[in-house]
């Protein structure tokens, strides 16, 4: 028995963080500030996270936000890469 062929994965091109003057990072450190997003992203333990949102799930929502052109081709990828970015 053979496996299926996996999905091929969506390669996404890189993002150009520093350009207009670093205007994607002002605007991901705005996204990352908002209260809801922060109490996901920095709460002190895992049970003071009581929105029911998982960070993974906030970072594709940002990307929505800062990249919906890459969004639309892999909302996982781009929610890495903003986790990428994040935790950089």
């Amino acid at each position: 028995t053979s496996m299926p062929p996996k999905k091929a994965k969506a390669v996404l091109p890189s993002i150009a963080w520093d350009a207009d003057d670093n205007a994607l990072v002002w605007q991901l450190i705005a996204e990352i500030t908002k209260p809801a997003n922060l109490k996901v992203l920095c709460g002190k333990t895992k049970h003071e996270n009581t929105s029911g949102e998982t960070k993974a799930s906030v970072f594709r929502w940002i990307g929505s936000i800062l990249l919906p052109e890459l969004h639309i081709i892999d909302a996982t990828a781009t929610g890495d890469r903003i986790k990428g970015k994040y935790e950089g």
